[in-house]
Formats: C-alpha cells, sequence, structure tokens
C-alpha cells in the first residue's frame, strides 16, 4: 500500500513526543489555526459570484447610460430640426405675406440624416398654426419630437 509522507510539524501533533512547550499548541489549537488559515472551496465560490454579480451590474448600468446619452444626443438634433424648420415658415412668411397666407402653403416634409422632419400648417383666419415633427428610430423604437407655433399676418 502507498502511504503518503506526513510533514514533521503534523506528524509531532498527531504522535506527541512528549510534552508541547510554551510556544507550541496542543494538536487541537495547531488543527484549528491550519483550518482557518486557508479559505474553502465555497467561500472561493460564493466570492466568485459576487464578482460576478457586481461585474454584471457594472456592465448593464454602463449600457443604459450610453443609451440614455444616444436618446438625449437625438432628442435635441430633433429639437434642433423642428426649430430651423418653424424658423424657414417664418422667413417665408416674411417673404410673400400674401402667398404664404394662402391655406397649406407651407407643408413640408423631407429628409436630414437619419430623421424625418414633417411641418403641417392649419390656417385659422389671419393665423397660420405651424407644426413640426421630427421622427427617428433608435433602439428598434420610435421616437418624436414636436414644435408648434402660431403665425399672424401682423402687417
Amino acid at each position: 500500500m502507498w502511504w503518503l509522507p506526513i510533514p514533521e510539524k503534523l506528524n509531532n501533533s498527531i504522535f506527541p513526543r512528549g510534552e508541547p512547550s510554551e510556544s507550541e499548541g496542543t494538536a487541537e489549537e495547531e488543527f484549528c489555526l491550519s483550518a482557518q488559515q486557508g479559505q474553502s472551496l465555497l467561500e472561493m465560490v460564493l466570492a466568485l459570484a459576487v464578482m460576478v454579480l457586481v461585474v454584471t451590474a457594472l456592465v448593464k448600468l454602463t449600457t443604459n447610460a450610453v443609451r440614455n446619452a444616444d436618446f438625449a444626443k437625438s432628442k435635441v438634433l430633433a429639437t434642433k430640426y423642428a426649430q430651423e424648420s418653424l424658423d424657414e415658415a417664418r422667413l417665408s412668411r416674411d417673404q410673400d405675406r400674401v402667398a404664404f397666407f394662402v391655406a397649406d402653403s407651407c407643408d413640408q416634409a423631407d429628409a436630414v440624416g437619419n430623421f424625418t422632419r414633417a411641418r403641417n400648417c392649419t390656417l385659422n383666419g389671419s393665423t397660420m398654426t405651424v407644426v413640426t415633427t421630427v421622427s427617428w428610430s433608435s433602439g428598434g423604437r420610435s421616437h418624436q419630437s414636436q414644435l408648434q407655433t402660431e403665425l399672424t399676418n401682423w402687417r
């Protein structure tokens, strides 16, 4: 039969050769100390699981932050494009008032990059209601930004 060699310190604690000195502990004390010195496999698995949970949470948090930043950037651009369309309608009114205040004379639709811009004008007496809607898709969802103004024939 094959036997493993027993280290001298362990051999002395199992098979003591006399009384322990003051510097040496009893066999029970030495066993308890050696059991407390290492980590068990269960502790390592639990530590690894906690680390995986923390890393997963950080990755998800970062992904959401990037997605929200991208949405905010798109929302700002869409609002800018909608404001440009309203400014174009205002300029059109200032250049030719007679032609502008004909029903549906300022309706327009166009594409700007990944955005679709539509301007609808409704004449109510001497007031033109201009509504500009800018639409875009991101992350498999559709979004839109809408601005409205009232333009009058004030001259």
